[in-house]
């Protein structure tokens, strides 16, 4: 994916690779069932993201790799209040790097912006949750091997439709 703007709403898997995924520019939200293994991202090799703004919600994940030549970090969670369907990432101060009225209840989010950086904290709002992280990898998630998918864990993980539409997209 070089650019665009990209609307995924599915029935089953959003964005579905028998081989690995680069993203480097674009705007791309995904929605999918969240019924357990449809996931917003499904992929057998890996992903690479050089740039460009994702958010992607569906089912539990699986575990997978994102390639460590990527540029951008990306924040994937599973989160227990997925029902009121807001999605939203804020930095330190406490400003809406995005948000997204999702179409579908979802039990997963994954993000990717080009202002998150390493070592910085960030919170991610779902529905009434609120889930203060802190990026310290290029993937940073708090999925655990065994409790998803056949994918891989990475390493050192942390414990144009108007409706789908981003409202914040920085």
């Amino acid at each position: 994916i070089n650019d665009g703007n990209i609307v995924i709403d599915a029935q089953g898997d959003g964005i579905d690779s028998n081989g690995n995924i680069t993203i480097n520019n674009g705007n791309i939200l995904v929605s999918s069932k969240s019924d357990n293994g449809e996931n917003a991202l499904d992929y057998d090799g890996n992903i690479t993201i050089n740039g460009g703004i994702l958010i992607g919600v569906g089912g539990s994940p699986m575990h997978q790799n994102l390639n460590e030549n990527s540029s951008q970090p990306s924040i994937s969670y599973n989160v227990s209040n997925g029902n009121g369907n807001d999605v939203e990432l804020k930095d330190s101060n406490s400003n809406v790097i995005v948000s997204w009225k999702a179409p579908k209840t979802y039990n997963s989010i994954f993000i990717t912006h080009p202002s998150l950086k390493l070592n910085e904290k960030y919170t991610l709002v779902s529905g009434t949750e609120s889930i203060d992280i802190t990026i310290d990898n290029l993937l940073t998630t708090n999925i655990t091997r065994g409790s998803v998918g056949r994918g891989q864990r990475p390493p050192r993980s942390e414990e144009f439709q108007p409706s789908m539409e981003p409202t914040n997209v920085q």
